[in-house]
């Protein structure tokens, strides 16, 4: 029997928890002068939030993001999205790494996807009185679609 899974919206204290996270990294010295991957965070953000089991499609960063024209952008003639998701990556691992080594959430962008993913960096986290759905998920690099079900059924 094939089960699909279930659609539930987004726990209230999860997407606050995401967009003040955003705003402190976004804020931080390794971000404040790099407009574009600032922009491409908060869009990969929304996207997770908003549409959290699917992966952004390089293309539609290209045009969304980075301005690129839809009827002529070749994604195998001009890899801005490859090459500045790499970048972004290298961005978070070096504000985690300094600045924001104490951070009780995480941004993580896998390689091979643009789907953003949460992390819940320590026990601390887990225990806000105000976030349930870390609870489930603590310590672990999870997808939204599981902050969505573990803050709903956790």
């Amino acid at each position: 029997m094939l089960v699909h899974p279930v659609c539930v919206q987004p726990h209230a204290a999860v997407i606050d928890a995401a967009r003040e996270h955003l705003a402190r990294v976004a804020a931080s010295a390794a971000f404040v002068h790099s407009r574009r991957h600032r922009r491409l965070l908060s869009y990969l953000l929304e996207q997770a939030l908003n549409s959290p089991a699917a992966s952004s499609k390089e293309t539609v960063i290209a045009v969304e993001v980075f301005g690129r024209d839809t009827a002529n952008y070749d994604p195998r003639l001009d890899p801005i999205v490859r090459v500045e998701a790499g970048r972004l990556r290298r961005r978070l691992a070096g504000y985690y790494a300094g600045e924001g080594s104490d951070d009780v959430l995480r941004f993580e962008l896998p390689r091979g996807a643009y789907a953003l993913r949460l992390h819940w960096h320590s026990a601390a986290a887990a225990m806000a009185p105000d976030v349930d759905a870390p609870r489930a998920v603590a310590g672990r690099l999870v997808p939204f679609e599981a902050l969505r079900i573990a803050a709903n059924h956790g």
